[in-house]
């Protein structure tokens, strides 16, 4: 435990000749973690208008349909062949 308080002694004395670096370090790490927690926010608030513009439009509105080629459905392959 002798050494325990030791450690921490010296810890606390460069921390206190150093201000001005502990300072700039502290505040590095400030906002690094409230750049992190902002993204993160802004993210989530994203997702969140997006999932509710989806459910304003509604999964019943939706509707899908095939678009066919008439040229293929009717077998007019054989027209392009003679072009030529």
């Amino acid at each position: 435990m002798e050494r325990f308080y030791h450690t921490l002694n010296i810890a606390i004395d460069a921390v206190l000749a150093n201000k001005f670096r502990s300072i700039l370090t502290a505040l590095g790490i400030i906002f690094g973690v409230g750049a992190v927690i902002a993204m993160m926010a802004i993210g989530n608030g994203a997702r969140q208008e997006i999932l509710e513009q989806i459910k304003m439009v509604g999964v019943n509105n939706v509707l899908i349909t095939p678009i066919l080629d008439n040229s293929a459905a009717e077998g007019d392959e054989g027209e392009d062949e003679n072009r030529w």
